[in-house]
Order: structure tokens, then sequence, then C-alpha cells
């Protein structure tokens, strides 16, 4: 028992030294750690994202029409001058993408940032610019495209429209339009926007982009004060997608339950009836979505390929179609992964894609193909051009932003409210999980490697504290298995119970394996050592013990600080006068033999 609570308490005081040591994250090393643990789990785990039918509805609702290179060239022949693309053109684009098909998407995103010059539109209310009599500049033309499609009309000048982003949402969808959400800079004030985005923000809902981060933050809370048509907070794309898409449910479907019930979107509904209703009032309660997305998005990367990819690209591609299908099962990511040997980066990523040049073009597609790609589908529009933002990712590589858009919206679409949430509190439940696989890997290796030596003095004396090979081996290989096994079951099981990040699992796995090092230094090497014999000298000089590390001093050296005063020298004699010279022998005195008489 007393051996027992001795390891118990020195598994208590290294847990806490962990904890301290990961809360303070001394030089980032916490960071890192945790990002590469987190890394690894998904390379492992992302065969089985959208496995399950309930979780590929976001796979089978989002879609991104992409720009690159050579849908530029292609795209010249019908008025584009390049990249960037003309106001005008921009205003063509939206609307092909709200008239693929009948029904239309649900919503459009342009991962775009729109600036414009303050000579592009003159400043005018929203009426005069949609007036047929005002000159038709590419940024009127913008506009006007974009009013058409949200029916800025019946909304835009209700004032209880611009109560918060999810009303504004709500609005548009009462009034039979498409929601339009447009790219800004992150953070700026009322006075930091062009005119032209003022103007825009009348007739679409304007949301901040720049979150190339590693968690995808939901909502912007402002503390200065509100933006154009936001008051307090602002949504990020993928968060303002994913309302958009409840909110056609409820408005357009009535499905009450929409979103897993919550009843944020059922607010926002019934303040876009009433500020449309003849005579409205001019203000309605704001929604609680700041409270319900406070924590950013812990992103789940997944492999499975899009159901149509390769059959759609093959049709509008004259070149040979990739294949990108992954079928690797857990044990064989597993392996790859822990030799490094996982791709880089694979052909298809998780969400479907297709060119926009292709679908303008409409070479080897079909009417059926259109409601596919548009018909009830979340439209993302960005760009894969060279220069354009990629973000790292730990399934595909380098990819677009517009996938990272994409994929936190999947994670909405498919989990609902039990998306993975990151860490963003001092102690959470993932430190709590961390504490817990810490002190039962500690105290496990330090039981292990007590039960060892009692083993060997109390059951197997014959061992003579060398136990045979076989046992050796087996012995080391289990705490190999339980140090592994027990750091990934506890991680799974952090991961689907309370929806957290993966904890750093690397980091304590690599403690566990040093405690069990430092614990085992002395037996370790006895026991690989003892049925070899040709190695038993070199392990004993190999050992770790006080012998081996103190220095050997010279007998008339002593610790200054030891408080023993040194031995007396030794003096030397000085020579007698009896005493024999130099280079002489001196005789040896016989001793005398008893008389054979006596």
């Amino acid at each position: 028992m007393a051996q027992i609570l001795k390891a118990v308490l020195i598994s208590v005081v290294l847990t806490l030294f962990a904890f301290v040591g990961g809360k303070l994250n001394l030089f980032g090393f916490e960071d890192v750690m945790d990002a590469a643990s987190d890394d690894v789990f998904q390379q492992i785990t992302s065969g089985a994202y959208g496995d399950r039918p309930e979780e590929r509805e976001g796979q089978d609702r989002i879609r991104i029409i992409s720009i690159d290179e050579t849908g530029i060239e292609a795209l010249r022949q019908g008025g584009w001058n390049g990249w960037p693309p003309g106001l005008d053109s921009l205003g063509i684009l939206i609307e092909d993408m709200a008239y693929g098909s009948e029904p239309g998407p649900r919503a459009i995103f342009l991962d775009l940032i729109i600036t414009g010059a303050s000579t592009d539109v003159p400043s005018v209310d929203l009426e005069a610019i949609l007036d047929s009599e005002l000159e038709a500049t590419p940024a009127v033309l913008l506009l006007r495209s974009i009013a058409e499609v949200t029916q800025a009309r019946a909304w835009s000048g209700q004032s209880a429209c611009r109560t918060d982003p999810l009303i504004r949402l709500a609005c548009i969808i009462e009034a039979g339009g498409t929601p339009v959400i447009l790219a800004r800079p992150d953070a700026l004030e009322q006075n930091g926007l062009t005119e032209l985005q003022r103007q825009l923000d009348n007739v679409a809902l304007l949301t901040p982009v720049l979150v190339n981060v590693r968690n995808y933050p939901l909502v912007d809370d402002y503390a200065q004060g509100p933006l154009p048509g936001v008051y307090g907070f602002d949504l990020y794309p993928a968060s303002a997608l994913y309302a958009a898409d409840c909110l056609h449910d409820i408005l357009r479907k009535g499905q009450a339950q929409a979103c897993d019930g919550q009843p944020v979107f059922q607010q926002a509904a019934e303040a876009a009836r009433a500020a449309l209703r003849p005579g409205a009032r001019s203000s309605v309660p704001g929604t609680q979505a700041r409270d319900i997305w406070s924590t950013p998005v812990a992103v789940l990367w997944g492999s499975r390929q899009p159901d149509r990819q390769t059959e759609l690209t093959a049709r509008v591609s004259s070149g040979i179609v990739p294949e990108c299908e992954d079928r690797m099962g857990v044990v064989e990511r597993s392996l790859r992964s822990l030799f490094n040997a996982l791709p880089q980066s694979t052909a298809c990523a998780y969400t479907f894609n297709l060119g926009y040049d292709r679908i303008v073009a409409g070479f080897g597609l079909e009417q059926d193909d259109y409601r596919y790609i548009f018909e009830d589908r979340l439209i993302l529009v960005g760009s894969h051009m060279l220069n354009s933002d990629w973000v790292p990712t730990p399934v595909h590589g380098q990819l677009p932003g517009v996938h990272y858009h994409a994929m936190a919206l999947d994670n909405l679409v498919s989990l609902d409210s039990r998306y993975r949430r990151a860490d963003t509190t001092w102690f959470s439940t993932d430190d709590l999980f961390q504490v817990i696989l810490t002190f039962i890997l500690l105290l496990a290796v330090i039981l292990a490697v007590m039960g060892r030596n009692t083993l060997l003095e109390d059951f197997r004396p014959q061992w003579k504290s060398r136990p045979p090979l076989w046992a050796t081996v087996a012995y080391y290989a289990s705490l190999i298995v339980l140090v592994v096994g027990l750091t990934w079951l506890i991680a799974l099981i952090g991961k689907s119970a309370w929806d957290q990040a993966v904890i750093n699992w690397l980091g304590i796995m690599g403690l566990a394996f040093g405690v069990l090092f430092m614990a085992a230094r002395l037996t370790f090497i006895t026991d690989v050592g003892g049925p070899l014999a040709f190695v038993d000298t070199w392990t004993r000089k190999l050992e770790f013990g006080d012998r081996n590390l103190t220095r050997r001093r010279r007998p008339d050296e002593t610790p200054q600080d030891s408080g023993v005063p040194p031995p007396p020298k030794r003096q030397r004699r000085t020579p007698s006068s009896n005493a024999t010279p130099p280079g002489t022998r001196r005789p040896r005195s016989r001793r005398k033999q008893p008389d054979a008489s006596s």
C-alpha cells in the first residue's frame, strides 16, 4: 500500500508540473504540439468524416465555383479583362449564380473584396441608383444586379431589417430574394468603407473574410460601435451562409425545428415577418447569435470525394481527369502518418468544385447538371489563382481560402450545434482531459515499473533479477501498447463526447515515455543486457548510478564546503647519520634459526 501511495503522489506532482508548463507555453511549444496533435489526428480520421448519411448533408448542399488562370483566358471572350474582374462582370457572375437553375441557390458568397473608388458610384440613395435614368456605370450595373437578386427594394428601406445580420438575411429571404454575401476587410469602421461598399451594404450583407487562422471564428463582436447595417456584431461567411440555410428552411419550407431547433433563427424569422408587414415598426429586438457562436470552429477536414466530382469534371475537361478517391482505412492511415508517408496534397478537395468558365460555356453540361450544381445549394465563388490566399490543411496540403470557408460551413451544416469547438478558455474540458490522461499514464507507468521489481524479488527469485528475453520483450511491448492505447482512447472519447478540439496527445504521450525511461533507466539496461552475456560489461558501464556520475577525487582533495579539515600533510623524513648512502645495498638481517638441540 505504501508503494501505491508513493506512485500516486509522484504522478500527481508530475501531472501538476506538466499542466503548469503547458499553460506557460514556453517558446510556443504548447501551440506547436497542439497543432501537430490535431494534424495527425485528422490525417488518420479524415476518411471517416462524411461516412454517415447525416454527416454528408453539407457535402451534398455546398458548391464552390472557382476562377483560375485558365478560366480567365477563356472568359476574355465574354468581356473579362483579366483579374480582378470588372464590376459589371461581377454583376453578371452573380446573376449567373442566382439564375443558373429554377429554383435557384439558397445563398451566394463572393470571396472577393470589392473596394471601388469614390467616383465609381454617386452618393445618392438606393432608389436613385436603381432608377433606369441614372448613368449605367460598372458600379451601378453591379448594384442593380445584386439588388435584383436580393429583392432590395422590398426590404432595404426598413430600418428593422438593419438590426443585426440574421434579421438582414431573414428579410432578404422573406422578400423572395436570394441572400448575397460579399467580402470586406476585417474590423473596418464606418468611415473606412468606400462609397461603393456603403452602397453595397444597402443591397447585400458584408462580412469579414480575413480568417487565415487555425480556428474559424463565427462572430466578430465590435466593442466600439456598429458598422453600417450591423449593430454590435458581425458574421463571418460560414456562419452567415449557415444562417441563410436555416432561415430558408423556416421561412420557405415552414420547418420550425430547423438547425437543431435553435430559437435564434425562429426569432430572426419572426422579426423579418414583422419588419415587412404594412405599417411595420421601425425597430425590432436583436438576436443572440453572438452568444451561440461565441466559440470558434476547430475545423474538421474530410477526404471523401464528392459523388459527381469526377463525372462532371470529365464532361467539361478535355484533358485527363485525376483520380482522387481515397479508400485508405484507419490502420493504413495510421501507419502512413507514423512514417510521414501521407501525400502532401490530393487532386480533389472535400467540397464539390467546378470552374466558372466551364459553367458559362455550357460544354458537356445538361439541365440536370445545372440543377445538381445550383438548385437549393449554398454557393461559394472564389479564386483558385496562384497569387490568391492559400491556407494550409492537415489533409489536402495547401488549398485556396474559399475551401476553408466551405469546410467550416460544412461542419456547421453537417453537425449543427455539435460542431467541434476550439478551446478559448483558461481551463476547459480539454484541459480536464489532459490532466486525467496525464495522471493515468504516469500512474500506470510507475506502477508497471514497481510491479516488475516486486515480481522478480517475491515471485520469481530463480530469475535472479534478470527475466528471460521473452518476458522482457512482452513487458516493454505491453507498456508501449498501454501508453499509446490509453492516449488514443481518451483523445477519441474527449473529442466525441464533448465536441472539443483534440487534446495535445502527442505531448502527453511523449511525457509518459520520458517518465517510463527515467523510472526504468536501471532495470531496462539490466533486462536487455541480462540475457545477452557479451553486453554484460557494457550494461555496468552504462548504468546511471552515482558511481558513474561522480568524479573521483585524489586522496588529498577535500571539498571546500564540507567543513572537514584536510588531512595532515605527510612529513618528509630527513636523512640520518646512519642512513645508507644511495647506490649501496643494505644487508638483510637474518633471522636466527633455533638450535636443533633446543
